[in-house]
């Protein structure tokens, strides 16, 4: 999961330029971060409780969490213009978090055993993951990645950046 995540953040500036379309001009420079959190506290079967949020220059542009329906989770545009997305886009954005929540409940619990922590209510772990990367738009419209993050923490301790 770790090496795909690292071209991840790469591909996020070009989103990041198609997120910023003609409002975007020349010398500008974006963020866009994608920000996971999933804890073991509030385990229920078949996984943990996983969040997400992805900030566009640090604006929250949706959330996403699992535990908001029985159906898996529930995604949440926090800006108008996200609303307008196509269908088929949105639950692709949808689907995809579903998977990261699932890769990092793999990982919570890869990492619970290796610590040997208890997986119980009173024994609450987190892990947290932000990847993301500003840009810069040039005159020629092309995008320079500046900053890239890719960084997971467990119980508040940085294991890799």
């Amino acid at each position: 999961m770790r090496g795909e995540m690292m071209g991840v953040t790469w591909i996020l500036c070009v989103v990041l330029c198609g997120l910023c379309g003609s409002a975007c001009a020349s010398g500008d420079t974006h963020s866009l971060y994608y920000l996971y959190t999933i804890q073991s506290k509030s385990s229920s079967e078949g996984g943990y409780e996983f969040s997400a949020e992805t900030l566009l220059d640090d604006e929250e542009i949706d959330s996403y969490s699992s535990i908001s329906t029985n159906t898996g989770g529930i995604r949440t545009p926090k800006q108008e213009w996200l609303r307008k997305m196509k269908e088929r886009e949105w639950i692709e954005g949808t689907d995809k978090l579903k998977y990261d929540g699932q890769e990092l409940n793999q990982v919570l619990e890869s990492h619970m055993k290796a610590f040997r922590h208890r997986e119980s209510v009173l024994d609450g772990h987190t892990l947290q993951w932000m990847a993301g990367c500003e840009g810069e738009i040039h005159s020629d419209g092309s995008v320079s990645g500046l900053n890239g993050v890719n960084e997971y923490t467990y119980d508040g301790q940085t294991l890799i950046s």
